[in-house]
């Protein structure tokens, strides 16, 4: 097997936080804010942009304080993200971590803008702009945590995505490595994220020749899934494939299907941003198994899938003039 042809996700299970608010923030302003959390809780992320646009206006005309301005433009991001739009999610995030570089931003609050922004720019396939802002902005953030913090274990698992997208599978392990042992002090409060670390480790193990490492990380990986672990359906999928891709590299073709599978019938429920690389590794699957006619169809419908993400994520709509917001 051409191991280059195996595509894994690259996704961060991360918190969004409520933006924050002062006593002396405009009410219809905490309406606004409000209304964009409850529709972020029900993962209405139109309805919730929706209201965080005219937020973030009335953020501005009101020089609302920088932590509330902050937050709006993470849950801003966050959302664009969630929609597949990555050229939107970038811009946005870009601004919320130049508020940090002028210090008009939390350490906390650039921590998780910086872990989005990371996952925006994987999201749009510029993997060398995610590891850059790894090293450039993140290492210089996770300098400043506690060593022993779930927050730095989040960052971490963040620069182990980034690392892996740029080949450095060593370093990726090393970083997933430091984040699992982190939330294995508290177990019970991080199992997804740990099978989440769990799952891209493993493929980056693989793609190292460690083998039998990658097996282990994947199979604990996938016990963890099936053990009625709470998950998001993107991140459920996520480590589906990726641990899909460690059977298929084994040649443990009927774990690999089964796992495809899976990963395909959540993204039925609910496309994810991951559904183009599950398809086109079951196609790889198909073709592998002797299934021609059908990998041809997989690997057309996986074309389209990226073709129709290319068309969605590629480009900026927004209109920066609206977020230039700190400092004005």
């Amino acid at each position: 097997m051409n191991n280059k042809a195996c595509l894994w996700c690259l996704t961060l299970l991360i918190v969004v936080t409520s933006p924050v608010l002062s006593a002396g923030d405009n009410p219809d302003l905490r309406g606004l804010i409000d209304a964009a959390s409850r529709s972020m809780r029900s993962r209405q992320f139109d309805r919730a942009i929706n209201d965080l646009i005219p937020a973030l206006r009335l953020a501005k005309r009101e020089k609302a304080p920088n932590e509330t301005v902050s937050a709006i433009l993470n849950d801003l991001g966050y959302s664009y993200r969630q929609l597949g739009r990555c050229g939107d999610a970038v811009t946005v995030l870009t601004e919320e971590m130049r508020g940090w570089d002028r210090g008009l931003v939390s350490l906390d609050q650039a921590r998780v803008a910086g872990i989005n922004l990371l996952q925006s720019y994987l999201n749009c396939g510029e993997s060398r702009s995610a590891a850059r802002s790894w090293s450039k902005t993140l290492v210089p953030v996770a300098r400043k945590l506690n060593p022993d913090s779930p927050a730095l274990a989040s960052l971490l698992a963040a620069g182990a995505l980034a690392t892996s997208a740029v080949k450095h599978y060593q370093e990726s392990v090393n970083l997933d490595n430091e984040a699992i042992a982190i939330w294995d002090e508290q177990p019970e409060n991080y199992r997804d994220r740990i099978c989440s670390a769990r799952s891209t480790r493993a493929v980056a193990h693989a793609r190292l020749g460690e083998i039998p490492a990658a097996v282990d990380d994947a199979d604990r990986a996938l016990k963890e899934l099936d053990s009625a672990i709470a998950m998001e359906p993107a991140g459920r999928a996520a480590a589906l494939n990726n641990i899909a891709v460690v059977y298929l590299m084994d040649k443990r073709f009927r774990e690999a299907e089964n796992c495809l599978q899976r990963a395909l019938a959540l993204a039925d429920g609910a496309p994810t941003l991951c559904e183009p690389q599950v398809v086109a590794n079951y196609a790889l699957l198909l073709r592998q198994t002797g299934r021609k006619r059908d990998a041809a169809a997989a690997r057309l419908r996986a074309q389209e899938l990226y073709s129709q993400r290319r068309g969605q994520t590629g480009s900026q709509t927004i209109d920066v003039s609206e977020i230039n917001s700190f400092g004005k």
